[in-house]
């Protein structure tokens, strides 16, 4: 097998800017506002090396998760396990309406401010296809989460049937109501119930949850939320930015 070129992340533009957007309001983990480019450069030059540093031992390491912890606070930690969450803050919404992404989630709202907030970091590398190249997947702040499940038929193979059912279990638990939750700032629902209007899916039960919140809403949370690195990742250490 030949070996993959790799092409590097660190050098692409829209990547530092893209990891360095804390006033997206997509609902999920995103940058603090002390979070700059120069500091994502150096965390993907991190990861760069860390996929280099493998294929110098083979040809292809196929998919691999780093994990990086610096020194100082770098995003949002916005989806967490069921128990930290206040049941009744809880509730129901639709991401990615109106493209095959679409996914019903559950959120809590929450002040900005009282987010989570992490130093922990996780990226994502491995093969583009067959093209004989590799690099990037992606990155996130905080505890890395699973994809939405998939609708599947019944006639898919066995190993898609069973990641399907490893993701079910992680966004609604074995009971079908633990799981994890998306914590969400009043702005983030607000984009996301137009794309739902939009959409035509209906949105007055959210729309007062949103009033109810702005009007008297508290933190959403029951204990204090600490990530670390993932189990399946491989840990880089500690980075100085």
């Amino acid at each position: 097998m030949a070996k993959l070129k790799f092409k590097p992340a660190a050098d692409r533009e829209e990547l530092l800017e893209k990891y360095s957007n804390s006033a997206s309001l997509e609902v999920g983990p995103k940058a603090l506002e002390t979070t700059t480019k120069e500091d994502v450069k150096k965390i993907l030059e991190a990861f760069d090396k860390g996929y280099k540093d493998l294929l110098k031992k083979q040809d292809n390491p196929g998919r691999v998760e780093f994990c990086l912890e610096v020194n100082k606070p770098i995003g949002t930690e916005a989806v967490v396990a069921y128990d930290y969450v206040h049941p009744s803050c809880i509730f129901s919404v639709v991401k990615h309406s109106g493209t095959r992404f679409k996914a019903t989630i559950r959120v809590a709202l929450i002040d900005k401010q009282d987010l989570p907030t992490t130093n922990i970091v996780h990226g994502f590398y491995g093969p583009y296809g067959d093209s004989g190249e590799a690099g990037f997947y992606g990155m996130t702040y905080g505890d890395p989460r699973m994809p939405f499940p998939r609708d599947l038929h019944g006639d898919e193979p066995a190993a898609l049937r069973a990641f399907s059912r490893k993701c079910e279990v992680y966004w609604k638990g074995r009971d079908g109501q633990s799981g994890h939750i998306f914590l969400a700032t009043a702005e983030e629902l607000n984009r996301l119930l137009k794309e739902m209007r939009e959409n035509k899916i209906p949105v007055a039960g959210q729309m007062a949850r949103l009033r109810s919140f702005r009007m008297y809403g508290k933190s959403p949370m029951r204990k204090t939320y600490v990530s670390g690195p993932a189990e399946d990742a491989i840990n880089l250490g500690k980075l100085e930015l």
